[in-house]
């Protein structure tokens, strides 16, 4: 997809790493680890997958598009190849993307995503994206709206509404809602085992100590299915690892990183 929103971090000149957020998310929820990881000596570029951020809405979030939009990026930017760094939906599609086109991928880190969205986590991202509305008539009443969920997640969620006046609302959502709903919580339980099993590039899956969408046992399982993947538990973190724990999630990523 062209027109990819995106920034970059970093010399150039030195190995690129993509960095790719979760369902909706945006880079900029990726900013500090973006920091992190260029200061580590690395040419970082964070962007707003498509439905999201400012990127355009598509028609199509089959996981094969998501994964082609990495490479078209690459090509915009005149990168070979880069490393990948995603978070949940992000490393799904960074998977996908080592998958599709092994040879462009010089490595992968997951953090907190396996090869399966767990029954539990995909129930209560239904259970989240379900009673949006399209938007609301001032931030006080997103506020109130969303006051049920932590204040974390709801800072995150109300970074994602904009001025957009039309009645009878005054904000709406910049991700695309309904393509979210009725594609990406779709796309996202596809099963991606066989392709973690085929990767041969240098693979990193860290999970959140308190996470409950990817357990102990499923990187046990992980490792059964690819027995070169390296995985790491950040501690004192649930799903959001690098704003649960950004010092033990940067350390993590950028050790991987230098290593490959």
């Amino acid at each position: 997809m062209k027109g990819l929103y995106h920034y970059g971090k970093g010399d150039p000149g030195k190995p690129t790493v993509l960095c790719l957020h979760g369902l909706l998310g945006s880079a900029r929820n990726l900013h500090r680890l973006v920091e992190a990881i260029a200061a580590a000596g690395f040419h970082v570029v964070a962007f707003d997958q498509r439905g999201h951020g400012h990127s355009p809405h598509a028609a199509d979030y089959e996981l094969s598009s998501l994964a082609a939009d990495v490479f078209e990026l690459m090509d915009e930017l005149s990168v070979d190849r880069a490393h990948l760094v995603g978070h949940s939906m992000g490393a799904r599609v960074s998977l996908a993307a080592a998958a599709a086109d092994p040879a462009r991928v010089t490595s992968l880190a997951m953090l907190d995503s396996g090869v399966n969205v767990r029954l539990e986590h995909l129930k209560s991202l239904q259970e989240i994206v379900a009673p949006l509305p399209d938007g609301y008539a001032s931030r006080a009443e997103a506020e109130a709206a969303l006051k049920h969920h932590s204040t974390v997640f709801r800072q995150f969620l109300v970074t994602n509404l904009r001025a957009q006046p039309e009645p009878p609302f005054a904000l709406r959502w910049i991700f695309d809602l309904k393509g979210i709903r009725e594609e990406l919580l779709r796309t996202i339980q596809a099963d991606q085992a066989n392709a973690f099993r085929a990767l041969r590039c240098p693979t990193l899956v860290a999970r959140g100590e308190l996470s409950e969408s990817l357990l102990d046992e499923d990187l046990e399982e992980l490792k059964r299915l690819n027995p070169r993947v390296q995985t790491a538990v950040i501690p004192d973190a649930g799903h959001w690892v690098h704003v649960d724990n950004f010092t033990a999630t940067a350390e993590v990523v950028t050790r991987f990183l230098r290593s490959t």
